[in-house]
Protein backbone atom coordinates (compact mmCIF):
# COMPACT_ATOMS: atom_id res chain seq x y z
CA UNK A 1 0.00 0.00 0.00
CA UNK A 2 2.98 2.06 0.82
CA UNK A 3 4.36 1.61 -2.20
CA UNK A 4 1.14 2.70 -4.36
CA UNK A 5 1.20 6.26 -2.62
CA UNK A 6 4.95 6.08 -2.52
CA UNK A 7 5.31 6.45 1.19
CA UNK A 8 8.58 4.18 1.84
CA UNK A 9 7.72 4.48 5.74
CA UNK A 10 4.38 3.26 5.57
CA UNK A 11 5.93 0.64 3.22
CA UNK A 12 8.64 -0.58 5.26
CA UNK A 13 5.45 -0.37 8.24
CA UNK A 14 3.39 -2.91 6.05
CA UNK A 15 6.26 -5.06 5.49
CA UNK A 16 7.37 -5.31 9.45
CA UNK A 17 3.61 -6.06 9.99
CA UNK A 18 2.95 -8.84 7.59
CA UNK A 19 6.42 -10.64 8.87
CA UNK A 20 4.70 -10.11 12.37
CA UNK A 21 1.70 -11.74 10.87
CA UNK A 22 3.61 -14.35 9.33
CA UNK A 23 5.88 -15.29 12.67
CA UNK A 24 2.79 -15.38 14.90
CA UNK A 25 1.28 -17.44 12.50
CA UNK A 26 3.66 -19.84 12.43
CA UNK A 27 4.37 -19.64 16.31
CA UNK A 28 0.62 -20.30 17.09
CA UNK A 29 1.19 -23.61 14.59
CA UNK A 30 4.55 -24.91 16.37
CA UNK A 31 2.31 -24.19 19.44
CA UNK A 32 -0.33 -26.56 18.63
CA UNK A 33 2.01 -28.97 17.28
CA UNK A 34 3.76 -29.03 20.51
CA UNK A 35 0.35 -29.23 22.73
CA UNK A 36 -0.62 -32.32 19.89
CA UNK A 37 2.98 -34.18 20.97
CA UNK A 38 2.57 -33.40 24.70
CA UNK A 39 -0.99 -34.60 24.68
CA UNK A 40 0.09 -37.75 22.47
CA UNK A 41 3.54 -38.51 24.96
CA UNK A 42 1.25 -38.27 28.10
CA UNK A 43 -1.18 -40.83 26.67
CA UNK A 44 1.06 -43.53 25.32
CA UNK A 45 2.90 -42.52 28.25
CA UNK A 46 -0.60 -43.61 30.66
CA UNK A 47 -1.21 -47.03 28.65
CA UNK A 48 2.41 -47.85 29.40
CA UNK A 49 2.83 -47.42 32.84
CA UNK A 50 -1.01 -48.84 33.57
CA UNK A 51 0.20 -51.71 31.57
CA UNK A 52 3.36 -52.11 33.62
CA UNK A 53 1.30 -51.91 36.61
CA UNK A 54 -1.30 -54.22 35.74
CA UNK A 55 1.34 -57.03 34.04
CA UNK A 56 3.46 -56.57 37.64
CA UNK A 57 0.23 -57.09 39.25
CA UNK A 58 -0.22 -60.03 37.49
CA UNK A 59 2.67 -61.67 37.94
CA UNK A 60 2.93 -61.46 41.50
CA UNK A 61 -0.86 -62.73 42.02
CA UNK A 62 0.34 -65.87 39.60
CA UNK A 63 3.83 -65.64 41.59
CA UNK A 64 1.57 -66.37 44.80
CA UNK A 65 -0.67 -68.74 43.05
CA UNK A 66 2.11 -71.05 41.93
CA UNK A 67 3.70 -71.06 45.31
CA UNK A 68 0.29 -72.19 47.25
CA UNK A 69 -0.39 -74.77 44.65
CA UNK A 70 3.50 -75.96 45.00
CA UNK A 71 2.95 -75.98 48.70
CA UNK A 72 -0.16 -77.47 48.49
CA UNK A 73 0.67 -80.22 46.22
CA UNK A 74 4.26 -80.41 48.44
CA UNK A 75 1.55 -80.91 51.25
CA UNK A 76 -0.25 -83.39 49.42
CA UNK A 77 2.74 -85.74 48.86
CA UNK A 78 4.79 -85.42 51.52
CA UNK A 79 1.14 -86.80 53.12
CA UNK A 80 1.04 -89.53 50.88
CA UNK A 81 4.81 -89.91 51.53
CA UNK A 82 4.20 -89.91 54.87
CA UNK A 83 1.19 -92.60 55.07
CA UNK A 84 3.14 -95.10 52.87
CA UNK A 85 6.16 -94.76 55.27
CA UNK A 86 4.12 -96.31 58.23
CA UNK A 87 2.19 -98.47 56.37
CA UNK A 88 5.58 -100.13 55.43
CA UNK A 89 6.15 -99.46 59.08
CA UNK A 90 4.00 -101.38 60.52
CA UNK A 91 4.53 -104.15 57.93
CA UNK A 92 8.21 -104.05 58.45
CA UNK A 93 7.34 -104.40 62.21
CA UNK A 94 6.28 -107.87 62.18
CA UNK A 95 9.65 -109.16 60.52
CA UNK A 96 13.06 -110.01 61.95
CA UNK A 97 14.37 -106.72 63.23
CA UNK A 98 16.98 -106.30 60.55
CA UNK A 99 14.64 -106.32 57.89
CA UNK A 100 12.32 -103.57 59.83
CA UNK A 101 15.59 -101.44 60.19
CA UNK A 102 16.33 -102.00 56.39
CA UNK A 103 12.62 -101.47 55.22
CA UNK A 104 13.04 -98.08 57.62
CA UNK A 105 15.76 -96.78 55.95
CA UNK A 106 14.04 -97.25 52.97
CA UNK A 107 11.23 -95.07 53.37
CA UNK A 108 13.40 -92.50 55.08
CA UNK A 109 15.51 -92.12 51.83
CA UNK A 110 12.41 -91.61 49.73
CA UNK A 111 10.86 -89.03 52.05
CA UNK A 112 14.04 -87.59 51.70
CA UNK A 113 14.19 -87.30 48.22
CA UNK A 114 9.82 -86.38 47.92
CA UNK A 115 11.06 -83.73 49.86
CA UNK A 116 13.97 -82.59 48.00
CA UNK A 117 11.98 -83.11 44.63
CA UNK A 118 9.41 -80.51 46.55
CA UNK A 119 11.93 -77.98 47.54
CA UNK A 120 13.14 -78.60 43.59
CA UNK A 121 9.41 -78.10 42.30
CA UNK A 122 8.93 -74.85 44.60
CA UNK A 123 12.01 -72.87 43.88
CA UNK A 124 11.35 -73.78 40.14
CA UNK A 125 8.02 -71.88 40.47
CA UNK A 126 9.59 -69.27 42.62
CA UNK A 127 12.04 -68.55 39.89
CA UNK A 128 9.62 -68.46 37.16
CA UNK A 129 7.35 -65.97 39.00
CA UNK A 130 10.28 -63.67 39.76
CA UNK A 131 11.19 -64.24 36.42
CA UNK A 132 7.98 -62.66 35.01
CA UNK A 133 8.26 -59.68 37.97
CA UNK A 134 11.24 -58.72 36.43
CA UNK A 135 10.23 -59.00 32.75
CA UNK A 136 7.29 -56.24 34.33
CA UNK A 137 9.50 -53.77 36.15
CA UNK A 138 11.39 -53.84 33.08
CA UNK A 139 8.66 -52.87 31.31
CA UNK A 140 7.99 -49.95 33.98
CA UNK A 141 11.53 -48.83 33.69
CA UNK A 142 10.80 -48.65 29.32
CA UNK A 143 7.66 -46.55 30.70
CA UNK A 144 9.64 -44.44 33.49
CA UNK A 145 12.14 -43.59 30.56
CA UNK A 146 9.63 -42.85 28.06
CA UNK A 147 7.74 -40.20 31.00
CA UNK A 148 11.20 -38.61 31.26
CA UNK A 149 11.58 -37.93 27.45
CA UNK A 150 7.93 -36.45 27.34
CA UNK A 151 8.54 -34.18 30.38
CA UNK A 152 11.86 -33.09 28.31
CA UNK A 153 10.13 -32.78 25.35
CA UNK A 154 7.18 -30.50 27.34
CA UNK A 155 10.23 -28.52 28.91
CA UNK A 156 11.74 -28.05 25.55
CA UNK A 157 8.24 -26.62 24.39
CA UNK A 158 8.32 -24.44 26.72
CA UNK A 159 11.59 -22.57 26.20
CA UNK A 160 11.01 -22.45 22.39
CA UNK A 161 7.46 -20.56 23.75
CA UNK A 162 9.41 -18.46 26.11
CA UNK A 163 11.81 -18.03 23.44
CA UNK A 164 9.75 -16.67 20.52
CA UNK A 165 7.44 -14.83 23.32
CA UNK A 166 10.76 -12.83 24.18
CA UNK A 167 11.39 -12.58 20.58
CA UNK A 168 8.22 -10.92 19.81
CA UNK A 169 8.31 -8.82 23.03
CA UNK A 170 12.24 -7.70 21.70
CA UNK A 171 10.38 -7.03 18.34
CA UNK A 172 7.64 -4.80 19.52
Amino acid sequence: MGNALGDWRLEKRGGVLAERSDALRRAAQLDAAADQARQQSSADLKAKSDSAIEDQQEARAAREREVVEARTAAEDRKGAAEEAAAQRTAAAKKQADDVAARRKNSAEAAKRNEQARIRANEQKAAAAATSKLGDAQARRTKADIKRAQADRLEELAGIEKQKRQSERANNT
